[in-house]
């Protein structure tokens, strides 16, 4: 035989402990009834004000100067000023800090689409680059450098490709071999191979 839930109305077998719908606990006493209880919603009031709001914005704007701090720092030695030198007008090469036999292999200007003439390298090798869309249509553009390898081939390193305003830094790679780049902006911008080996 069965009976009802009193919580829920599902269909309970007898001697059952609890509801196999709904989980509630039963009472099988003859009139005995489990009240039901009936809870309103209470509006979560957020108080704006005080001192744990104010702990709260300092501590935001702690973290925030904190990992503006941190940024400077890494910024500073992963391409600070003795690796690069920031040019401000125009699209200029950035210019590495003096290497002994460093040679430099390509030195390519412009704004569009360019295929450069090919380049061979030995196995340390930098690509200094920069670009300038203050002259574009909105002040923000891409810029793309594409190293491909002569002849085709696996394990082409990987270029540059950038959104924004402008920019410049270095790269650095360890694959020597004969390649040419492929460089698409609609931005002003500049290009620099220089073989370290």
């Amino acid at each position: 035989m069965t009976s009802a839930c009193q919580s829920c109305g599902g269909p309970v077998p007898s001697g059952a402990a609890f509801c196999p719908a709904c989980g509630s606990a039963l009472n099988t006493a003859v009139g005995f009834q489990q009240p039901r209880q009936q809870v309103s919603p209470q509006p979560i009031v957020m108080n704006r004000s005080g001192p744990g709001c104010l702990a709260w914005i300092g501590g935001c704007a702690v973290l925030v100067v904190i990992g503006f701090v941190g940024l400077v720092i890494i910024g500073a030695a992963l391409g600070g000023h003795d690796t690069v030198s920031r040019i401000s007008n125009g699209a200029h090469p950035a210019q590495p800090h003096h290497v002994a036999g460093a040679v430099t292999l390509l030195n390519v200007r412009g704004s569009g689409t360019k295929t450069t003439e090919t380049f061979t390298v030995g196995d340390e090798w930098d690509l200094l680059w920069s670009y300038n869309c203050s002259g574009f249509a909105g002040g923000s553009g891409n810029f793309i450098v594409d190293i491909q390898r002569k002849g085709g081939g696996f394990g082409t390193p990987v270029g540059v490709n950038q959104l924004g305003s402008g920019g410049d830094s270095t790269e650095h790679y360890h694959d020597g071999g004969t390649y040419y780049l492929e460089i698409n902006s609609e931005c002003s911008w500049a290009v620099k191979v220089v073989d370290r080996s």
